[in-house]
């Protein structure tokens, strides 16, 4: 049994979230159907973290175990022929057996977008919450608390 590990990037609007959920559509769902569809049998994909309905993710760190005698890159061109558009295999490479993301992470990088502006540019739909005005000399006082 070998060990694939996945660099993944996703648009998480039309998704459930991360995590497996019957009648929904997932990220998860997605890779393990397409997954299953390789090895004609169930297989599982465990990642580093999970994401809530709508929110997207850039390096998302998953993982699989095989049996298939494929080079990571043909899982990589595979999966991304049998996902939805909005998720994209970035990298696969092999990994030590066991690997576990979750517990083998370094750490995670949130980043929220704020637009000031009067309209909010369309392509910034579901990636910016659109405020106006914001109060920066409010909102620096009271980010002192929580240094």
């Amino acid at each position: 049994m070998t060990t694939i590990a996945l660099i993944l990037a996703y648009d998480g609007t039309p998704f459930a979230g991360w995590q497996r959920q019957e009648g929904q559509t997932t990220i998860q769902g997605c890779l393990e159907e397409a997954l299953t569809q390789i090895h004609n049998a169930p297989t599982e994909i465990r990642a580093a973290s999970r994401t809530d309905a709508g929110v997207h993710a850039e390096w998302q760190i998953a993982a699989f175990d095989t049996d298939r005698p494929y080079d990571p890159e043909r899982f990589k061109i595979a999966l991304n022929a049998l996902t939805p558009p909005e998720i994209t295999i970035r990298h696969a490479l092999y990994a030590p057996d066991g690997f576990q993301p979750r517990f083998q992470s370094r750490g995670k990088h949130y980043r929220y977008w704020l637009w000031q502006g009067r309209y909010l540019p369309p392509m910034l739909v579901n990636r910016a919450a659109h405020v106006r005005p914001l109060d920066v000399e409010n909102m620096h006082t009271a980010a002192q608390y929580l240094i």
